[in-house]
Formats: C-alpha cells, structure tokens, sequence
C-alpha cells in the first residue's frame, strides 16, 4: 500500500533536511512523530563540529497579491504621495486654481478617521481565491455547452481579481459565446488571432472587462485571455497563472509564528542565544530571477521587527536538471541577545548571503 503523498511543506522540510546532510551537517528534528512534544517548537537543531543553530521552515501559501499588506496601509501610503504631488504642484503653481471631483478631494484630503474607516472594509485579492475562481470557472465551463471542445484557455490577470457572482455568471456566458464562435470559425471582432500557417491552430488574445471601476480608490479590472485551438485533447482546458506582487502580510504571519517557535525551543534546550534561522519556501516559486519590487526593503523591515532571528532564507532552485536547492539569506543587522548566524552554514558556492549596511543590503 502506498503512503500518504507529502505535502508540500512536508517536501520542502526534507529538501531542506538533505542539503544539510549532504554538506555534512547533523539534523536534528524536534517535533518528529514519537517524540515527546516541545510547546511551539523548531522544526529542528541543525549542528556540525560543535556550533549549532535552530531552524524553522515556511512554506508561504497565497504567496502573491495584488498588494503586499492591508488596504488601510496601501492607501495611506497612496494618499501621502498624492498629497505630496499636490503639495508640490501647489507651490510651483500659486496662481493657479486646482479642480478636483468631490470624490477626489474626498480622498486625498478628507478626514482621516473616515478615510481609515471606509479602507478597513477593503479587501485585497489573493493568490489563494484567485487559483478557486479558477477552478470553479473551469469546473463550470467543462459542464457547459462548449466543455467537449478541443481549447485551451488561460486567464492572465496582474490583479488577481476574483469576480462576484455576477460578474463570475457574465464571464461564463461571454466564454460559451465566444467559444461555439470560434469552433465555428467566425470569431467576433474582440479577438486578435495568430497562425503560423493557414492550416494550424489559431491563437486566439482578448482582453475583458472583468469588473468596471465604482469609486477612487477602485479601478476596472481586466483579464487577458488566450484560447489555443483546436487541440488534440478531447475537451476544454483551462488554467491561470498567477502574477501580482508579493502577499506581505501572509509572510509577515509566518515569520511571527516561527520567531515564537524558535524562542520556545531556545528556552527548552536552556540556550536563549543559540542562532536562528526561519528558512522561507514559496508554492509557486518566488525565485531570484523574479525578485518583486521593494521585497528586499520588506525582509529588512522583518529582521528589525524580530530582533531575536539571526537570519532569513529564501528557498530558490538554480537552473539544473533536476534543480538544485540553493538560498539567498539575509542576516539580521538588528540581533538582540540572540548570536549571529555563522556565513558557513550556507557556504556551498551557489546560495547568497548579505547583510544590511548602511540602508542596502551588501553581499558578504
């Protein structure tokens, strides 16, 4: 009988387990099943020739969205630089008189208290709910008029918007539609259509309009959309690939979670300065080819907040078949009776390791 699949954060533990041991570090497991329990504890103590250190691995799941943290934070942030561009344009401009919509004003210079009050109702669009309307919307096309036929859609989206209900309903129908269209080779005016001979599949791109604008603070949402057809499948396949920016507060959540864990385990083994180290894995991969705007800035903001972790990894994978792990690790400038991270724990010539200096981040 086979096991039970591992999960994926169960995947990444054992990739990170073996780089040790192949580098020959000893791991040792806190928290393995037969083990008496530690409250909270460390996935692990990993050591080699005397020096040791605690490790806690993370796999971020929704790791992207349209905006890292909350709604009240993006935009105060987006309300402070428009106040500042105004401010600017005021100065340069003393004779001028500065229209604004009510709405306008309302946002850049309406009261605080209101303004907090009205973006804590807000949500942000996430990785998690996005790849759900995509099953769902697959789910409902495979069951629709058009699920038998040979096309492969995918939605791009830098938004990651999830439609309402009724918004869900109207793309559903706009799909059927425009679907039986182009089997029966009439494609409507909406698509821009690639061959690369007559006879060949066509590559079908439209743009859609997901969800139209209600107020400042919102914006239309569109999806870009390719069909590939006919295939050689014999029904409909469709997938969506996430874009966005980096989902912070879910990071945030697990590096709190792992700086109390490694805390607890560091009281537990009666060595409150032993190095700690939280290692961060992404589903869906956030590689160093990839690195998101302002994601650096972030990590240090992280290492200051949690003065007692020595030192933050990034799972990545170098290009080779089949991939090897490697890390970007960025050790903490802001330790506080918490010893460093030694440099060799991650001294294989391909992982990166740096350090804040002087507000940037240095190679070491």
């Amino acid at each position: 009988m086979h096991g039970k699949k591992p999960s994926l954060g169960e995947q990444n533990e054992e990739i990170v387990d073996s780089y040790f041991k192949k580098r020959g570090w000893a791991v040792d497991k806190l928290d393995r099943p037969g083990r008496a329990p530690l409250a909270k504890a460390a996935d692990r103590v990993i050591s080699h020739n005397g020096y040791r250190f605690l490790c806690e691995v993370k796999t971020i799941t929704s790791a992207r969205a349209d905006m890292p943290y909350t709604p009240v934070r993006y935009f105060e942030e987006m309300r402070a630089r428009r106040q500042a561009q105004l401010e600017k344009w005021m100065e340069g401009h003393p004779d001028s008189r500065l229209i604004m919509t009510r709405e306008q004003h309302e946002f850049v210079f309406g009261d605080h208290g209101e303004f907090r009050k009205r973006h804590q109702r807000k949500s942000r669009n996430t990785q998690r709910y996005f790849e759900e309307f995509i099953k769902r919307l697959e789910a409902r096309l495979l069951e629709s008029s058009i699920g038998n036929l040979p096309y492969r859609i995918t939605l791009h989206s830098d938004d990651l918007y999830s439609p309402n209900d009724k918004e869900f309903d109207s793309l559903s129908k706009w799909f059927e539609a425009e679907i039986r269209r182009i089997h029966r080779g009439e494609p409507s005016f909406h698509w821009k259509i690639v061959r690369k001979w007559p006879a060949s599949s066509g590559w079908y791109c439209a743009f859609y309009l997901i969800h139209r604008r209600r107020d400042e603070t919102d914006r239309d949402r569109k999806v870009q959309v390719m069909v590939i057809g006919p295939t050689k499948a014999s029904k409909l396949k469709l997938d969506g690939p996430c874009y966005g920016t980096y989902n912070l507060d879910r990071i945030e959540g697990n590096v709190r979670r792992a700086s109390t864990q490694l805390a607890s385990s560091a009281s537990e083994l009666q060595n409150e300065k032993i190095p700690r180290l939280v290692i961060l894995a992404f589903a869906g991969g956030l590689s160093l080819e990839w690195w998101p705007q302002g994601f650096e800035e972030d990590l240090a903001w992280l290492l200051e907040r949690y003065p007692k972790l020595s030192a933050l990894a990034i799972l990545d994978f170098a290009l080779a078949v089949p991939p090897v792990p490697r890390f970007i690790v960025y050790h903490s400038s802001w330790l506080r009776d918490v010893e460093s991270l030694h440099p060799k724990a991650f001294s294989d010539n391909r992982s990166s390791q740096f350090r804040y200096v002087d507000g940037n981040w240095q190679l070491q």
